[in-house]
């Protein structure tokens, strides 16, 4: 609902009564989830004192599911301070844990991940191996929401191919879909904004005419062939 501050107090609550009965696991989970809050709050330094709080008793258990989620929550935190490459390794962290659990959403996930840091640092061939592989993960497992952000970056690749055009289908199509998360929306729309600046009002709109008309899986079928 969007009240990040009341979901935050509420998280605090239930991390002190957690705290109070001893409940290690449980703990572990409200310092993940207030993470998550203060992260949305840009309270990143908190954030990462959390994340690590949590990361040091989920390594007890032997807890490798949420331990991805941790790696992947510190990811995102580097991602928003500007720290490309940190970023890219805590990605690669949370995708070797989730290769070992073989949890498929969590592989589609953080391969999506990687290859957003590879793009991000420049290293694009690399990048495209990820999101190709992120592609075929959504595809097979039907995780649409992860497909359409890892098409996002895929449109970054090609704006800096200078397929801009084709970058802007993408991107329409992502627009469009109704399994597109909030995240992934703003991402399209700030790379649209880019590359409507970088093309005439013509080939923006024609582009993203046939991007409407596109669907997920003939852009799938597209990309990973």
């Amino acid at each position: 609902m969007g009240d990040r501050a009341e979901a935050k107090r509420l998280h605090q609550e239930c991390l002190s009564l957690r705290r109070e009965i001893g409940d290690r696991a449980g703990i572990a989970s409200s310092l993940l989830n207030l993470a998550t809050v203060t992260t949305n709050l840009g309270e990143y330094a908190e954030s990462e004192s959390l994340l690590q709080q949590a990361l040091a008793i989920l390594s007890e258990f032997g807890d490798r599911r949420r331990m991805a989620a941790v790696y992947t929550n510190l990811g995102a935190v580097a991602h928003r301070t500007g720290r490309n490459a940190a970023a890219k390794e805590f990605y690669e962290h949370a995708l070797a844990l989730h290769r070992e659990t073989g949890l498929r959403m969590g592989i589609a996930i953080a391969l999506n991940n990687v290859g957003s840091a590879a793009c991000d640092l420049g290293e694009f061939e690399q990048a495209r191996t990820y999101l190709i592989q992120s592609l075929k993960e959504a595809k097979a497992n039907q995780l649409d929401f992860v497909a359409l952000d890892a098409l996002v970056w895929i449109a970054a690749l090609w704006q800096h191919e200078d397929k801009r055009e084709r970058a802007v289908e993408l991107l329409a199509l992502v627009l469009n879909h109704r399994a597109s998360d909030s995240e992934s929306l703003v991402n399209a729309r700030q790379r649209l904004g880019q590359l409507t600046v970088e093309l005439s009002a013509d080939q923006v709109q024609r582009a993203k005419e046939r991007g409407r008309a596109l669907t997920l899986e003939q852009a799938l079928d597209e990309l990973i062939e």
